[in-house]
């Protein structure tokens, strides 16, 4: 905001579109004329009288600045305050974290009152810093009575007196702001005459409008100009009292009361009114110079109260530029602030300090229990000091406290730490082994006792539960089943009830509407009218007998053509006919219905055929389950065999340790040994020989084998994958006509009349019939290809006794082997006794044969478990009879087998039986929907023969109150068809299921078919298609499609 002198005035003013002041205004929502005028203006107040005074173009600016200044003093005040209200908490405060960041020491070529309010507080600051460092520090050592060396330091108190005390530099400077013409020269005077005494106080060399100040850093001097306008801050309550009145909740806010910037809005406080007292005067205002100095003491009493930590900012160059550094600068910065003294008092002095008893609770586990003394804690701090730190100059006893030196209380920390851990492994070692100990005691008597019970109870839970599984199926089975049927039934129930009152409330109701809607329209027709003929027959009364008598001719004329029409014969006539061919195509449906019927108990006749050729096959399959328990008895002879073969090489392990004993009979007959060795190995290598023959021959004979085994099981796995894709075909075909089925129910709600009737299923149901055959006469080639293979197999020879001597020729040549390496570990024996060896490599080389011996003896047995599973791979090949790309094993699995084909076929046999339930649910529906459109025909032939001796009015009644119960009729009926109809789609999905799972147990892999949403129409219906897809599909017809059709 600009100022401008007045003309012919001592004033000034502001221009009345000065846009600075339109800003200021509207931000602050105050009256900019009210603004205008007390910016330019003072009020100056006397004991009687009030003065207008209008103010220079400087003073205007003054008062303009400093208002700006008030203004952001008192915002950030008000923000500081809402901050702390905020943060405050409601448990009482005992500590505090505060950091203080201040400008550092600043001297430049021209310095005014900032400049001296900074330098100020450096000093004050300084002081405090020499206080905590070097005064009590210094004292605390001599409180304590440690020898101690004192270190000088700069004091700079006189330098505070000269600005703080009485008659000093603030003194004279709030003196002279409170003198009415006081300015900033005479103020210098007065700085001249009572500060001259003051060693840091001096005089500039040019100029009378500067001063000097001996600051702790350097000389300062300081220019007096504009030192009383800052000091003063004057700002005039008329401005004031202006945006106080602002429109602003926030602004008129800041410039009242702390108790009123933290009231809540909406509460009401109530304000009385004192009268003033008697002889009071109006408080001065504190100048910003007081404000400051305030200020200060309170920061120096809360750092006084703290315990403070310092850290020096250097400043490398006056000139603030990137790397530049000025090391006199740097060092006359270092030397002002005491920093060389307060490092020799660190390296000198002890910054560790503890109290004897602190030191004690800390650090005693650092003695032995015997050396501590509880009576007297100092004596025991002191041994274990001398005993850890060797070195005395590191540590002080003071009367109370213990003084460390730098890095000393961090090595007793570490071997406090580090006799800590070696307690905790020594106890973590003891409370291990023994929680070890008894866990794995307990462990062991637990496992033996459950190996004793646990095998017994597997023995006996694994034939209860095969009889219980099988129980559980059958009552799953049954209860399953009733469940379902009562819940199918109480649900059925409840909908057919809800439906029958659901319906007939929806037809009374629409028949009301109907109703309401037509005497509302001859209502409307008739006041309309009347309305009409009430405006016409002021001007025009004889349009509107015209127009009457014309309405009245042509509605005669009109009844009498529908009395026409009604009487007509040709008319029921037309109507009934279509009635006819309907009931023509639903006596051919029943017909062929019947013919379907008779196929399907023919089919039923051999089927019962097919399941007493299942139950003789179930008889051969339980004579080869005993064939089995006889090979297991077999198995177990030969197990016994084994065993005795593994004491025989425990026997001569044992004669191999006498050997070690007869060491000195071996010493002497060592020449006959040498000979019967020589003729030993010479039987050996030929035993050798022909154990290598043998051994290759029966390998050969079991390689050969096992591997025309191999191919028959792949050849036969192979036939029984094709006839399961088969089946697997015939499920995806079943499926398909379920989704047929869901398309004819999704379009049956959109058929008119008897639509209802559909010669399209007649196809798709003699499909289905043709697909079931084919699916019969395939599960016949499947049980003669089985009944064929178990011929095959029963007339086979049997290879166990080829089985029994590859077995005999390979334990053979095991005990060959094992003599020949006995017999060669004897000649080294030999060898090593005429060499002359010692014992100890003798020792030696009987304990390495030792160990070859039980490796080899490990290698024996795993050889044996080979081939037992060889074995036992034998005897489930000639079991095998209809188990898929596995052999079968010893558990009963060719009974699961068979079980599951037997499965299987009840499935399909229960399928086709619940296809022929449905067909006859479907003839009986047929035969029951032709007798009622024949009562009906008959009774609708009634009407009419009635109507054509009526009169015309009541036959077109009569008439009308038949069709519409016709149609209610029918709509009841084409929902309870599709009710049905849905039923059943739930049923086959359910059956589906049902089927794909036991498929899946069979271990069926179900070809994945992919749903790509089209299906098939025949040229030409494209429009039929859209209409039921696009127009009149509904929500309740969409759900029950599958996905993806």
């Amino acid at each position: 905001i600009e100022m401008e002198n007045e003309q012919d005035r001592e004033g000034c003013l502001i221009a009345e579109k000065d846009p600075h002041l339109a800003i200021l205004s509207k931000l602050l929502e105050v009256d900019a004329e009210e603004l205008r005028q007390w910016l330019c203006t003072r009020k100056i107040v006397s004991v009687r009288e009030i003065f207008l005074k209008p103010m220079s173009v400087q003073e205007a600016q003054a008062a303009r600045d400093a208002l700006a200044k008030h203004m952001y003093a008192e915002l950030f005040s008000w923000i500081v305050l809402i901050l702390n209200v905020a943060l405050e908490s409601d448990t009482p405060r005992h500590k505090f974290i505060g950091v203080l960041d201040i400008y550092g020491f600043e001297t430049f070529e021209i310095n005014s009152f900032e400049q001296f309010c900074i330098n100020y507080a450096n000093e004050k600051l300084q002081q405090q810093f020499n206080l905590h460092v070097f005064k009590l520090e210094q004292e605390e050592y001599i409180k304590e009575e440690i020898g101690w060396t004192m270190i000088d330091f700069y004091d700079n108190q006189p330098c505070i007196d000269l600005i703080e005390v009485k008659l000093g530099i603030l003194d004279l400077l709030d003196e002279e702001c409170r003198m009415p013409k006081g300015s900033d020269s005479s103020w210098t005077e007065k700085l001249y005459l009572k500060c001259a005494k003051y060693s840091h106080f001096g005089k500039a060399k040019f100029g009378q409008s500067a001063f000097i100040i001996n600051h702790f850093a350097d000389k300062v001097q300081y220019e007096s100009n504009g030192f009383l306008e800052k000091n003063r801050d004057t700002v005039f309550e008329e401005q004031i009292n202006i945006i106080k009145q602002s429109k602003s909740k926030l602004v008129s806010r800041l410039f009242c009361s702390d108790a009123q910037k933290l009231a809540a809005p909406g509460t009401k406080v109530k304000i009385t009114a004192s009268k003033p007292l008697p002889g009071t005067q109006k408080a001065h205002k504190k100048s910003v110079g007081s404000q400051f100095r305030d200020s200060l003491n309170l920061l120096m009493a809360t750092l006084n109260s703290t315990t403070p930590y310092y850290i020096r900012c250097i400043k490398p160059n006056d000139n603030k530029k990137k790397f530049e550094y000025n090391p006199k600068r740097a060092a006359q910065q270092l030397r002002a602030c005491g920093v060389l003294e307060t490092i020799r008092l660190s390296a000198a002095g002890f910054p560790s300090r503890w109290t004897y008893n602190e030191f004690f609770c800390r650090y005693r586990v650092l003695c032995k229990s015997k050396e501590i003394n509880k009576k007297n804690p100092q004596n025991t701090c002191e041994n274990i000091i001398r005993n850890y730190i060797k070195n005395s100059d590191m540590y002080q006893f003071g009367k109370t406290k213990i003084f460390f030196r730098a890095s000393q209380v961090a090595y007793l920390e570490k071997l406090r730490s580090e006799k800590l851990r070696r307690c905790c492994i020594i106890m973590q070692k003891t409370v291990r082994a023994f929680i070890a100990r008894k866990k794995f005691l307990r462990v062991k008597r637990s496992i033996m006792l459950l190996q004793r019970y646990g095998r017994g109870y597997l023995a006996r839970r694994l034939a209860v539960s095969i009889r219980r599984e099988r129980a559980a199926i059958k009552i799953q089975k049954v209860v399953r089943g009733w469940l379902e049927r009562l819940r199918y039934q109480r649900l059925r129930n409840a909908v057919i009830g809800i439906q029958t009152y659901g319906r007939g409330y929806l037809a009374r109701i629409r028949f009301l509407k109907l109703k309401y809607n037509a005497k509302a329209i001859i209502l409307q027709k008739h006041w309309r009218g009347w309305l009409a003929r009430k405006e016409i027959i002021k001007k025009r009364r004889g349009i509107v007998v015209c127009q009457a008598a014309i309405r009245r001719f042509l509605a005669r004329r009109q009844y009498k053509k529908l009395k026409i029409e009604a009487r007509s014969i040709e008319h029921v006539k037309a109507l009934n006919k279509g009635l006819e061919n309907k009931i023509i195509s639903l006596q051919q449906r029943n017909d062929e219905l019947q013919k379907t019927n008779n196929l399907l108990d023919k089919n039923n006749n051999n089927y019962s055929k097919e399941i007493q050729d299942l139950k003789n096959k179930l008889v051969s399959f339980k004579a080869l389950e005993i064939e089995v328990k006889n090979l297991n008895i077999l198995l177990i002879d030969k197990n016994k065999n084994i065993e005795k073969l593994e004491n025989v090489i425990k026997t001569e392990r044992d004669e191999k340790m006498d050997l070690i004993q007869e060491r000195e009979k071996i010493l002497e007959e060592r020449k006959l040994q040498n000979e019967e060795c020589l003729r030993l190995e010479k039987e050996i290598k030929r035993f050798a020989e022909l154990a290598k023959i043998k051994e290759e021959n029966s390998e050969i004979q079991l390689e050969s084998r096992i591997k025309e085994e191999k191919l028959l099981l792949i050849e036969e796995q192979d036939k029984e994958r094709q006839s399961y894709q088969k089946l697997l075909q015939e499920y995806h075909d079943l499926e398909q006509h379920c989704e047929e089925l869901e398309k004819q129910i999704s379009s049956i709600p959109e058929d008119h009349g008897y639509g209802s009737v559909r010669s399209a299923s007649q196809k798709i149901d003699l499909g289905l019939l043709l697909k079931l055959q084919h699916k019969l006469a395939q599960v016949e080639m499947e049980k003669k290809r089985i009944q064929k293979r178990l011929d095959e197999l029963d007339s086979s020879p049997r290879v166990e006794e080829a089985v029994k001597a590859a077995r005999d020729a390979f334990r053979i040549s095991e005990l060959e082997m094992q003599f020949s390496n006995v017999k060669s570990q004897l000649i080294e024996l030999q060898n090593s006794i005429n060499d002359g060896s010692s014992q100890s490599q003798l020792i030696e080389q009987l304990q390495a044969s030792q160990d070859e011996l039980e490796r080899k003896s490990e290698e024996i047995i795993q050889l044996k478990s080979v081939l037992a599973s060889q074995t036992n791979n034998m005897k489930s090949i000639v079991n095998s009879k209809n188990r898929i790309g596995e052999y079968i094993n010893e558990d009963g699995e060719l009974a699961l087998a068979y079980e599951t084909q037997k499965t299987i076929n009840k499935q399909l046999e229960l399928e086709l039986q619940d296809e022929k339930n449905k067909f006859k649910t479907y003839e009986r529906e047929y035969k029951l929907e032709i007798e009622k459109l024949r009562a009906d025909n008959e009774r609708q032939q009634r009407i009419l023969a009635g109507n054509l001796t009526d009169k015309p009015t009541s036959q077109n009644e009569a008439y009308m109150e038949l069709e519409i119960t016709r149609l209610t009729s029918q709509n009841l009926e084409l929902h309870d068809h599709i009710d049905t109809m849905t039923q059943d789609i739930r049923k086959l999905r359910r059956q589906l299921k049902y089927a794909a799972k036991r498929l899946n147990e069979a271990g069926i892999k179900k070809q994945e078919r992919e749903n790509l949403g089209m299906f098939s129409f025949p040229s030409g219906e494209e429009n039929t298609i859209m209409k039921h897809l696009v127009i009149q599909l509904k929500p309740r017809t969409a759900i029950t499609l599958l996905p993806c059709l």
